[in-house]
């Protein structure tokens, strides 16, 4: 709760110039009515702009996701968790910089930075199950070009910031939209959670088997974890999610066997100091964050989401979304979302159903 109440307080001083809390309201007693009080002040500021300073308003964002951890704390009020959603927006994969495959599929919304380059690639199967048949869904999303010489996708739009080439007709919308997302937000934000799950109290382990009923953090070294066969890990319990750091910057989940007792819903494998993953030979049973990593998906599948620095090869990425959180996590996480962008978002400058588009 000290943390709590030291956050509120810098979040009072930032917010202070444009709202009318005291300085007594500050030292008193923490209560649900002040929480509430200042996420509506740091709304309003986002909505009207010119009334605010520009430096509080930088950071409103930011603050707005300190007030709702500590809300979670003074007014009991836990929205669920996940670790992977980023205001509304939820990828099946996010990539900071490029996506490349030359063959393969996606299961979910897929979005990297600069680039989307694919061939005999599928978008979004699980997507119509999800928004229904006629969804306008956003199946994938790059800041910069789209090229996708053969494969399909399963309606909805394609967003690109710089040029698509399509060589042949798809049945999706492709939609010239720059910043549509804010990918550096995004990867600074990723990066920082998997440092957070990091710094959880963990058990250090070898390998074998994980109880998650006993513990819902471990530690593994990279190292370690080459030399593994088998990899069980015990995960019936849904209200109990299961992270695995595993650390090193050069690491492989390449020819293992792994197993759990409930599925890809609760299980987080966190890479937060790797620069490179290589996946070969593999089912991941879960998600993967490995925010700084150039992953190589040589072989394989992962049933959960990923999210990469970039992502090259093969591997199929299957849609499951993660649910829960560890202890030290109360919910989810945006620093930012749509509404909060002080900028909106460009209107689409051009739309079309296949062909070259500079």
């Amino acid at each position: 709760m000290m943390k709590s109440i030291f956050l509120l307080i810098i979040c009072a001083f930032a917010i202070s110039e444009v709202s009318t809390i005291q300085l007594e309201k500050r030292i008193r007693p923490i209560t649900c009515d002040d929480v509430l009080g200042l996420i509506t002040d740091f709304e309003d500021m986002l909505a009207n702009p010119g009334n605010g300073n520009p430096q509080y308003l930088r950071l409103a964002p930011r603050f707005l996701q300190m007030l709702e951890v500590i809300k979670i704390e003074v007014c009991g009020d836990a929205p669920p968790c996940n670790l992977f959603l980023f205001g509304d927006e939820l990828f099946n994969g996010f990539f900071a910089t490029s996506f490349e495959a030359p063959s393969s599929d996606i299961e979910g919304r897929l979005a990297a930075g600069t680039s989307i380059s694919v061939d005999s690639y599928s978008f979004g199967s699980q997507i119509p199950k999800l928004f229904g048949e006629d969804h306008d869904v956003a199946v994938a999303i790059t800041g910069g070009n789209f090229t996708m010489n053969t494969g399909f996708v399963f309606g909805g739009k394609i967003i690109y910031g710089d040029s698509a080439t399509v060589k042949h007709p798809i049945d999706a919308e492709l939609v010239k939209q720059e910043g549509y997302l804010d990918f550096t937000d995004m990867a600074e934000f990723f990066v920082w959670e998997s440092e957070l799950l990091q710094q959880q109290e963990a058990l250090e382990v070898l390998g074998g088997t994980l109880n998650g009923h006993l513990n819902e953090v471990f530690n593994i070294k990279c190292s370690d974890l080459e030399k593994l066969s088998n990899l069980h890990i015990m995960n019936d319990d849904k209200s109990r999610p299961v992270v695995v750091n595993l650390l090193g910057e050069t690491c492989s989940l390449s020819n293992i066997g792994i197993t759990t007792t409930g599925g890809c819903s609760n299980i987080i494998y966190n890479f937060p100091t790797a620069t490179s993953l290589t996946i070969s030979d593999v089912t991941v049973t879960g998600s993967i964050l490995a925010p700084r990593a150039n992953i190589i998906g040589e072989s394989g599948q992962i049933n959960g989401h990923v999210v990469g620095n970039s992502w090259s090869g093969p591997a199929q990425i299957n849609w499951c979304e993660s649910q829960g959180c560890p202890a030290g996590f109360k919910g989810s996480f945006p620093l930012n979302n749509r509404e909060s962008e002080l900028v909106s978002p460009a209107e689409p400058e051009e739309y079309s159903r296949g062909g070259v588009i500079p």
